[in-house]
């Protein structure tokens, strides 16, 4: 394709030719990366850039594995982690030991007392 003058806006904008948005499948809207190669501008389609790195990602990827499905796995592992780990400071017996032991500490006992009577506590709804 020959080359084609265009004139730079007033507030920077060029426009790109219909021959060379119709060869580049751009429409309007769409995004382009601009990159400034040894003083000329280049103008690539996202799409385009885009599909170039997941071919080259894919050379050392095996078939049939999937980053992103792996990565959304990780993240749901980190989420359950997180979870549990909410869950059990959290619990039922969790507070339940942190009211047992305030209230020992402003009856004036120690705090083991209030773990002994946890235990007993907890004994009983394993038994019933």
């Amino acid at each position: 394709m020959e080359e084609i003058k265009t004139t730079v806006g007033d507030t920077g904008g060029i426009d790109l030719p219909i021959e060379y948005q119709k060869m580049l499948d751009i429409k309007p809207g769409d995004e382009v990366i601009m990159k400034l190669v040894y003083g000329e501008i280049r103008i690539v389609p996202l799409k385009q850039a885009v599909e170039r790195a997941q071919k080259i990602v894919r050379k050392y990827i095996p078939s049939g594995r999937s980053l992103a499905e792996e990565l959304i796995e990780e993240r749901r592992e980190e989420s359950r982690f997180l979870k549990d780990a909410y869950d059990s400071v959290f619990s039922d017996e969790s507070v339940c030991r942190e009211q047992l032991d305030t209230a020992r500490l402003f009856e004036g006992g120690e705090v083991d007392e209030g773990q002994e009577r946890l235990k007993v506590l907890n004994e009983r709804s394993e038994e019933g």
